[in-house]
C-alpha cells in the first residue's frame, strides 16, 4: 500500500530488484552522465521541486540524486528552499563538498573536532573548509 501511495504521489517507473543495487552502486547510466553529480536531501513530503538536470529520486522523495551544470548556488538554494541540504559528489566543483553550515553549528563542529583531534590530522577540511 505505501508504494502505491507513494508511486501515485511522485510517479515514476516500477523496478525490479537488481534495479536498487545498481543505484546503490552507482551503477546506472544515470551516474555516467559526465555533468556533477550532487546527492539532496530533502524532508519527506517536500514534494516534486524543479530540478536544474537529470534526477533520480529515491527514498520516497528524501533523496535526490542530481546531474546537473547548474551552478553550486543555484543547486543549494534549491536544496535550502526546500528545508534540505545539497551535498557535491564530484571532486573540484563546489567550494566545499558539504552544505555549508550555520554558524552555530560549525562552532559546534569546530569544538567537537578540538576535542576529538586536537592536532588537526583527521580529514582536514572534509567537513568544512574551515575544519
Amino acid at each position: 500500500g505505501s508504494v502505491s501511495a507513494a508511486a501515485d504521489r511522485l510517479g515514476g517507473e516500477a523496478h525490479e530488484e537488481t534495479f536498487w543495487a545498481a543505484l546503490r552502486d552507482h551503477a546506472l547510466p544515470f551516474f555516467a552522465d559526465p555533468r556533477p553529480l550532487w546527492r539532496l536531501s530533502l524532508p519527506l513530503g517536500t514534494g516534486l521541486v524543479a530540478f536544474p538536470g537529470e534526477v533520480v529520486i529515491d527514498w520516497a522523495g528524501a533523496q535526490v540524486w542530481l546531474k546537473s551544470d547548474a551552478g553550486e548556488e543555484t543547486i543549494r538554494h534549491i536544496a535550502h528552499a526546500s528545508r534540505g541540504y545539497a551535498t557535491c559528489c564530484t571532486p573540484g566543483i563546489a567550494s566545499e563538498p558539504f552544505h555549508p553550515m550555520p554558524d552555530g553549528l560549525l562552532q559546534l563542529h569546530r569544538n567537537l573536532k578540538q576535542q576529538l583531534d586536537p592536532r588537526g590530522i583527521l580529514n582536514p577540511g572534509r567537513m568544512a573548509a574551515t575544519l
